[in-house]
């Protein structure tokens, strides 16, 4: 059946090529419309309670994205007359940008920085700074204003007075573009004001996942190097310009086809999927290296181009196709993980491993058979033993001198080895630590967090039973103890905010500035009657990141001077029960924000990749013990080994020496190839500067040698003890095989 198929390929192999190529140009017209957006929300598990709480956090009262601009004074404190101005410019540049939430933006010249003081009357709100004040006096009278309310301290300003900060918030949407546009436009404002009196700052999630897609569309020039690696690879295998011509083809046509695809549904690149092209490339390159690896053996037997490519793709069609499903259905088990990024990541990149498959069984035997045979020096090559055949050579021996010791006494040190990282392995998860330390986030983030309350968010989302619950004295006093339990007891939060901090404040006030009235109001109708006061003056969005309109719901926001989500597991475990003791009967709490949200995301990942490894584990072995029709044969490809030297091993030779031999001299120097060209085609991810990705690098090229080695060594050993029939047949053929094969030999 398969003979046949290929002898159809080979037959019309014109019309094939034409075929691949108006495919190939028709999803490289879609290339174009690919984009690289990092959304949040995609890389989130949207059920999960964090997840949730965030959610409605940041429909009610915001905070999802915002950017944190510092300004250091180089010489004295900020309260300056030019520093100052640089603030107020700063502030109103930004409030016009598109699709700023001007509500939510808070600096020292924000219209929502309100001074609140007593008068005889009661109380006044005015903004701290209408106009940059000029006169010592005028500077004074600010600075005393914005010291008088503690909310604004570590936060707008830090205690010292050295640094001043400006935070924004951005709305998303269906037309939100990324975080690239938000970043280049703050840029463009704070570089206006850089010179030698100030320094400038930027951080936030926005900044952080602005970077996030700057790195990911670095990924083009790495792929181009990756295809340089690959395409050298390609040489040295097959040590002539077709032999790397072709892989290479192939590996181009089906990155074309599943980025077009990408681009046609209008899907866009983020951080996961931004690796995919390098991946198919690298693994569409492996697959034609073991196709044509066959070929050549093919073609030097039999001289003749159609004839060889017909026998080599109907014998190792088979195993490619195996391969192929197997892969395939590894990479579509991601749709295990509850988060859209990995679901997509997995999706398309299983879609460009089935494009390599169809190329591999179509365009490659078309145009193989198309372009002219390989010449003679370049056949004779392919004999010449190299440094490969050394090491083939070599594990072979080791085997058929059944040299157990070494071969088992060296995986079981590796096992050891693995065994030993697992034990150490923690569960964290860092945005701002996949950045290098010289990195502009990591530089930038490190005076933020040192003058600043933090720039990592934490959010407590309080719902009371009905309206104006968070009137309630006992809520407020249950928001401000959970306000204090964390500043006094974690170093690491920085800052806290609440509007429990406005009602003692605004207490204070409406005692002629009382010190000793600087708590919260004893009764609810005297909550209710302060803020109908402030009202009076204040502007009406002056409490929108705190309350909602009918004081239903309320948020407490704590900022921290770090990202890790082992800290925040710790600081949430411990919050739990402390909470829950503080509200009255009838109140919800629930935890949100960017840093619970990553614990969220934590916890998700390591229950879906152990998912996901199951999955993959059934579907090697379903495919494995159908194809080999033997469940034997779907254990043993279990071990992370290659089914081309299964495939190929004792087929053909019934002796097991002889076998072994004939079969890591031909299909284990493929396998080493398709592992050179996997493994560091991928490692160049690790020049990438973004820890995710430079990790992702060592750990495919470290799991391409292992797997390599278990292919060439392990398994053949394995066998060669087991003798399973699905390898071997049973013994009276292999016996009267091997003694035909001996007769054979001595006439």
């Amino acid at each position: 059946m398969l003979r046949r198929y290929v002898t159809f390929i080979v037959r019309y192999r014109i019309v094939v090529m034409l075929a691949a190529v108006a495919i190939s140009v028709f999803f490289g017209s879609k290339i174009g419309n690919l984009r690289v957006v990092v959304d949040p929300n995609d890389n989130l598990p949207q059920e999960h309670p964090y997840v949730i709480a965030s959610n409605e956090i940041e429909r009610v009262f915001g905070g999802r994205n915002i950017v944190v601009i510092g300004v250091e004074s180089t010489s004295g404190d900020v309260f300056q007359p030019k520093v100052l101005e640089k603030i107020q410019r700063i502030t109103d540049g930004v409030l016009d940008i598109p699709g700023v939430i001007r509500s939510n933006v808070i600096s020292l010249a924000a219209r929502k920085a309100k001074d609140i003081v007593g008068t005889e009357e009661g109380m006044q709100v005015r903004q701290l700074m209408e106009t940059v004040p000029q006169t010592p006096a005028e500077i004074a009278k600010l600075k005393k204003a914005v010291y008088a309310n503690p909310i604004y301290i570590n936060s707008i300003v830090s205690r010292d007075g050295k640094m001043a900060t400006i935070i924004a918030d951005f709305k998303s949407g269906k037309d939100f573009r990324g975080y690239t546009p938000i970043k280049n436009q703050i840029d463009a404002i704070i570089n206006k004001e850089r010179d030698d009196s100030v320094k400038m700052y930027l951080g936030g999630i926005s900044i952080n996942l602005a970077w996030l897609e700057i790195y990911s569309q670095r990924m083009a020039f790495l792929f181009f190097i990756s295809l340089a690696i690959i395409m050298g690879i390609l040489y040295l295998s097959f040590r002539s310009f077709q032999g790397m011509l072709i892989p290479v083809i192939t590996a181009l046509m089906s990155v074309i086809w599943g980025l077009g695809l990408m681009g046609m549904l209008n899907v866009p690149i983020d951080t996961f999927n931004a690796t995919t092209p390098i991946l198919i490339m690298a693994v569409a390159a492996g697959h034609s290296v073991q196709i044509l690896k066959r070929y050549y053996e093919e073609y030097g037997k039999l001289h003749d181009s159609s004839a060889a490519v017909i026998d080599s793709l109907s014998k190792i069609g088979p195993v490619m196709l195996t391969a192929g499903s197997i892969a395939v259905a590894s990479f579509l088990s991601l749709t295990a993980f509850p988060t859209l990024t990995i679901r997509v990541f997995g999706i398309f990149t299983a879609t460009g491993i089935l494009s390599a498959v169809i190329l591999e069984m179509t365009f490659i035997p078309a145009f193989r058979s198309f372009i002219p045979a390989p010449k003679r020096y370049e056949t004779e090559r392919e004999k010449i033993k190299d440094w490969l055949d050394r090491v083939t050579n070599g594990i072979a021996e080791v085997i058929v001198n059944k040299r157990w010791g070494l071969l088992f006494g060296t995986l079981a040190l590796l096992i050891a080895v693995l065994l030993g990282g697992i034990h150490i392995l923690v569960v964290d998860n860092s945005l701002k630590g996949n950045f290098s330390e010289d990195s502009i986030v990591r530089t930038d983030d490190v005076p933020l967090n040192a003058g600043m309350g933090g720039t990592n968010t934490l959010y407590l989302l309080i719902e009371g039973p009905e309206a104006d619950s968070i009137k309630n004295p006992a809520a407020l006093r249950a928001m401000e103890a959970v306000q204090n339990h964390l500043q006094e007891k974690y170093q690491l939060v920085g800052k806290t905010q609440s509007l429990a901090d406005f009602m003692k404040k605004i207490n204070k006030a409406m005692h002629a500035d009382d010190p000793k009235e600087d708590r919260l109001p004893d009764t609810r109708e005297l909550n209710a009657q302060y803020l109908l006061l402030y009202s009076m003056s204040g502007d009406p969005g002056d409490f929108d990141t705190y309350v909602d309109y009918d004081y239903k719901s309320a948020v407490i926001w704590a900022y921290l001077k770090t990202d890790s989500t082992a800290v925040i597991e710790e600081i949430i475990a411990d919050l739990r029960p402390f909470v829950a003791k503080q509200f009255p009967p009838g109140y919800k709490i629930s935890i949100g924000g960017g840093m619970a949200q990553g614990a969220a995301l934590n916890e998700v990942m390591v229950q879906g990749k152990l998912l996901n490894i199951g999955m993959i584990a059934a579907s090697i072995y379903i495919i494995s013990s159908l194809v080999l029709r033997s469940s034997l044969a779907g254990l043993l490809v279990l071990i992370p080994l290659s089914l081309a030297v299964l495939a190929n091993f004792g087929q053909k030779h019934g002796a097991c020496d002889e076998a072994l031999r004939v079969a890591l001299a031909t299909a284990g120097k493929a396998v080493i190839y398709v592992a050179l060209a996997v493994g560091l085609g991928y490692s160049i991810l690790m020049f990438t500067g973004f820890g995710m990705h430079t990790r992702l690098g060592f750990l495919v090229a470290v799991a391409m040698a292992v797997s390599c080695l278990s292919a060439i060594a392990l398994l053949p050993a394995v066998l060669c003890i087991v003798r399973p029939r699905f390898a071997f047949g049973n013994g009276a053929a292999v016996t009267a095989q091997a003694r035909g094969a001996g007769l054979e030999a001595r006439g």
